[in-house]
């Protein structure tokens, strides 16, 4: 009799453990702005890239048109990535700022991982080193199909 208790109990036991699943940890949605869109996106669930080397191009190609067709001026914020697709939506992360740019940009090829437009690099605050380790995850959102 005793053993049939405890075989009882035991299984009571792991069954009661099966349907107490810890609640999973989710994190809160991070919201980072976009001037692009002139407003935050909600980031949920990237793919992050990692920390890769970026450098910044500019005053030489302004009035040039970039792979995906717009005209690259002073005003333009982007970056050049040799695989992603256009459009393509990336937080970027420098020294404590976050930023939301499109992939505007085929390249680098000076042997960086990407490069940014001077107007994203004077934002995260590496124009005068010319180079930075950047934090780069991509986010599902891909740029809306319409007239910039």
């Amino acid at each position: 009799m005793m053993r049939r208790t405890r075989y009882i109990l035991m299984i009571m036991l792991v069954l009661g453990m099966a349907a107490v699943q810890p609640a999973a940890a989710s994190r809160p949605a991070e919201t980072v702005w976009a001037p692009h869109f002139k407003r935050k996106l909600r980031v949920v669930r990237p793919r992050t890239l990692g920390r890769v080397l970026a450098t910044w191009y500019g005053p030489g190609l302004w009035g040039n048109r970039t792979a995906c067709g717009r005209p690259l001026r002073r005003s333009t914020w982007g970056i050049a990535h040799r695989t992603l697709p256009c459009g393509k939506m990336v937080v970027l992360r420098f020294r404590g700022r976050k930023i939301a740019v499109p992939v505007i940009d085929r390249g680098p090829y000076s042997g960086a991982d990407i490069d940014v437009t001077q107007r994203t690099a004077d934002y995260l605050g590496f124009t005068r080193h010319g180079v930075g380790y950047v934090h780069v995850r991509v986010l599902k959102r891909r740029l809306e199909a319409r007239k910039l």
